[in-house]
């Protein structure tokens, strides 16, 4: 059995989120042959889905969006698929945050069970409590840095539209959130995208410059982590940190 699902490729944190997918896909199709895609945005995530024991093969798009999954298989990258995933499935409505967590949502939207939510419900307790979750297992090392608090200020990985002010917390905050911790005795660590806005701040030391994959590494060698609603949370959250 052979299957694409390329679960949202261009979204550092729904391809990530969407790893509870493949966990049902095993469960459908045991031992099958899963080929994941990622777009070009997000192809720094790739090193960190290397031993993921479901991910057999990852396709690199040639687009970040705006392609269906028949695009796709015509490249015939790698021939033909039993079965295959849309890569952009829509959200089930607006206020779906008001009604399940984001885990749930986007199992719902990558396993194609959008007009039939019992049976979605039922696909998604079928799973083991873990497998409802994503989760990652570091085959690398970390740094650790003793007394290090890391922050992700903005929202939205790599994302720079028109949102992420809105969804961001102030500058202020930040201010208000750090010097308490600096007072104690702690090193306030800034990651997050080399194009994000620094936060000046001569107690906050500025470590937007890493590759995603180094920014990763170095926040999981942190005492705790303090962030936002973005991809490389909902990594260092899969990897069980906390």
């Amino acid at each position: 059995m052979k299957i694409f699902c390329p679960n949202r490729p261009n979204r550092y944190g729904d391809i990530i989120l969407s790893l509870p997918h493949l966990n049902w896909l095993e469960k459908q199709y045991p031992d099958s042959y899963k080929v994941a895609a990622i777009s070009p945005a997000c192809k720094q995530i790739i090193p960190l889905l290397y031993n993921h024991p479901l991910i057999n093969n990852i396709y690199v798009t040639e687009n970040d969006e705006n392609f269906t999954v028949e695009d796709i298989l015509k490249s015939g990258s790698f021939g033909s698929f039993d079965e295959y995933y849309n890569p952009f499935p829509q959200v089930t409505d607006s206020g779906w945050f008001n009604k399940r967590h984001i885990s749930l949502e986007l199992f719902i939207m990558n396993c194609d069970l959008l007009n039939n939510e019992r049976r979605t419900l039922l696909e998604y307790n079928s799973l083991d409590e873990q497998d409802k979750f994503p989760k990652l297992n570091p085959w690398f090392k970390s740094n650790k840095h003793k007394n290090c608090i890391a922050i992700l200020p903005e929202t939205g990985y790599g994302n720079l539209d028109s949102t992420i002010k809105q969804r961001s917390p102030t500058k202020e905050f930040w201010t208000s959130l750090t010097d308490p911790l600096v007072k104690r005795g702690y090193h306030i660590l800034q990651f997050g995208h080399p194009k994000s806005e620094k936060l000046e701040h001569k107690n906050i030391e500025d470590c937007r410059n890493l590759s995603f994959f180094d920014m990763i590494k170095e926040i999981l060698g942190c005492e705790l982590l303090i962030g936002t609603d973005t991809g490389a949370m909902h990594v260092i959250n899969a990897y069980g940190f906390n």
